[in-house]
């Protein structure tokens, strides 16, 4: 990530004056992603960057600003006044941040005393920070002690204040869009799909969903689909009546029975059976169902909210999900990022945490108290940093999870650095790899073994030289007409996982919409 720069020389290059991918409004968010005083965890600064005109002189910086122990101030995340990171062992003489119109940043050391880590090298000089990166997120920490997290956003990406949280915990334009879901969505009294990770908070959002809509003071009933035996789904959905199958030694209520008047949370639902699936589909389609045996039609009375981290599209592909279902549940859908999508969010998500897991343990909260600067950190600076960097891929819970963990060996501590369990908890969670990280590498490996020819006006393969991210959406849009909109043929050919392709396809709303009447046809 990123690189650098070894000779000022740099600076007298022409930069390409390309302004079609500058939005009219930007800013420059940092996030404080670890402070000492766990309080001031979460922060943000937003600096507004110039408007783009044809006349701006490329070479030159559009912004020059400095982060040190006194500047910038920045905006409380619990609504206390604005201030700046106040750390003792943080420099007067801070770094130097400059914005170009090419949207790359650059960090300049200059005479800052303070040591400076980024993309796991300390800073010596200069650092330049493509486009795309900034857009991503980049972790950086301040004199061992301060990690932030810098990102290049579109003004109306700002924290949305209006905006009921949801019991969701930190900021950013992934959870904002979340959360205006759960608010547009919530009175409709419609079936939803929640898709998001293993670990992502679904339930979470089911719950607030159900709380923020018309049947709240009627019954929630959340159920695990692929907890439940295939031979047994039907019955335990729909109910059966004694003797329907063997073993049924008397009436069974199911799910769709016990929500009646409220909400059924099914989770899971893309690892339903067949059979299952297409009575799913006439519950939705008529709100009648029949009980396994019974020959007496109920009415199904309930609000069904749906959630799943199965790739819905390749199952569609490959006959195990039913379309019709899909495009039934997918009407009104919301997705749910993955952790490393926010990695500005870890420090207060992981404080959130800590304070939960200390109150279910009845372990004292002691250690996440404010100290004196003097005295030592109780979690080390340097583990926030790997753990920001980190893939998650157990998401939140892996991340509860974690909090649990340290909690249990190292509340007692006054600090927990020198516990080397924990050095190799922290270990095990940076060397972990998600599922879409683990593809992506994977398909890079095989490309490097595998030469193949492109075939006429298509891409040269990836060979790990370009990552999705890195493509506009013009040159992806042109790459799905070329291939007809068939998503496997595209994924193979940019060797990327599925999966991350139709993410990329839904945060893009040019494509979301041409995918969209692509499928009307």
């Amino acid at each position: 990530m990123g690189s650098d720069i070894d000779s000022p020389d740099w600076m007298t290059e022409t930069l390409t004056h390309d302004l079609s991918h500058i939005a009219p409004q930007q800013i420059l968010r940092t996030t404080v992603v670890y402070h000492p005083q766990w309080s001031r965890v979460g922060d943000w600064n937003d600096c507004y960057l110039p408007p783009i005109t044809p006349s701006t002189p490329p070479p030159k910086p559009l912004i020059d600003i400095e982060l040190s122990r006194q500047h910038p101030s920045f905006q409380s995340a619990t609504n206390g006044p604005a201030r700046d990171l106040n750390d003792p062992y943080l420099s007067r003489r801070g770094v130097r941040l400059e914005f170009f119109v090419d949207g790359s940043l650059v960090i300049h050391r200059d005479d800052c005393p303070s040591p400076v880590l980024i993309d796991h090298k300390a800073l010596q000089h200069s650092h330049k920070i493509a486009r795309h990166e900034l857009q991503q997120g980049v972790v950086l920490m301040l004199a061992q002690r301060i990690v932030l997290h810098l990102q290049c956003i579109q003004a109306q990406q700002g924290p949305a204040e209006s905006l009921p949280r949801y019991g969701l915990v930190g900021n950013g334009h992934a959870l904002n869009q979340v959360r205006a879901a759960i608010q547009r969505l919530a009175g409709l009294d419609l079936p939803v799909l929640i898709r998001g990770e293993s670990g992502t908070g679904k339930e979470l959002v089911a719950r607030a969903l159900h709380q923020s809509g018309p049947r709240h003071q009627q019954r929630f009933i959340a159920v695990n689909a692929a907890a439940i035996p295939a031979s047994l789904a039907a019955a335990e959905i729909f109910g059966a009546t004694k003797g329907a199958f063997t073993g049924s030694h008397q009436n069974r209520e199911g799910y769709l029975a016990q929500a009646h008047g409220g909400s059924l949370f099914l989770d899971e639902v893309g690892d339903l059976p067949a059979e299952v699936q297409t009575l799913l589909l006439r519950v939705l389609e008529t709100h009648q169902y029949q009980s396994l045996g019974s020959s007496e039609i109920k009415r199904f009375n309930a609000r069904l909210i749906a959630a799943t981290d199965v790739d819905l599209e390749a199952a569609m592909a490959e006959d195990r999900f039913r379309s019709s279902l899909y495009h039934r549940l997918s009407a009104m859908e919301i997705r749910l990022p993955a952790l490393r999508e926010q990695r500005q969010n870890l420090g207060i998500l992981l404080y959130h945490l800590l304070q939960q897991e200390a109150e279910q343990l009845g372990v004292s909260q002691q250690c996440l108290a404010p100290r004196a600067p003097q005295q030592p950190s109780w979690f080390p600076a340097q583990w926030l940093y790997q753990l920001a960097l980190a893939d998650w891929p157990g998401n939140i819970r892996q991340l509860r999870n974690f909090a649990r963990q340290i909690l249990l060996l190292g509340h007692h501590c006054t600090s927990i650095e020198s516990e080397p369990q924990l050095h190799q908890l922290v270990k095990q969670v940076c060397q972990t790899q998600s599922n879409a990280t683990a593809q992506a590498s994977s398909h890079t490996q095989h490309s490097q073994r595998v030469n193949s020819n492109s075939k006429a006006g298509a891409l040269p393969a990836n060979n790990g030289a370009r990552r999705l991210r890195d493509y506009s959406d013009d040159e992806l849009l042109q790459i799905l007409v070329r291939l007809e909109w068939r998503l496997l043929k595209v994924a193979t050919e940019l060797q990327v996982p599925r999966s991350s392709l139709y993410d990329r396809i839904q945060r893009s709303p040019l494509l979301k919409e041409r995918l969209q009447q692509q499928r009307q046809r």
